[in-house]
């Protein structure tokens, strides 16, 4: 998976479809904070908090060692395929 500048992502937001995108191929710990990360890109997409990259990226990462992560995993049903 790519990011809009080219770059490996391991999640993204596309926000003309609304939708979340994770790859899989992640370890569970790692996709816990992806999704995270990936959520506040979401958030910040329809409300523009001024966070930038490093504010998603900090916020994320005190969501994940919170635990915020491995909840959500637990707890949301990932579309593995999605047209």
């Amino acid at each position: 998976m790519q990011n809009e500048e080219g770059h490996h992502a391991w999640g993204r937001y596309n926000s003309q479809l609304q939708r979340i995108e994770i790859d899989n191929n992640q370890p569970s710990s790692m996709m816990s904070q992806t999704i995270i990360h990936e959520i506040l890109h979401a958030i910040e997409s329809n409300i523009d908090l001024g966070l930038g990259e490093t504010g998603v990226q900090i916020l994320s990462n005190a969501l994940h060692q919170l635990g915020i992560g491995e909840y959500l995993l637990g707890s949301i049903d990932l579309a593995r395929h999605l047209d």
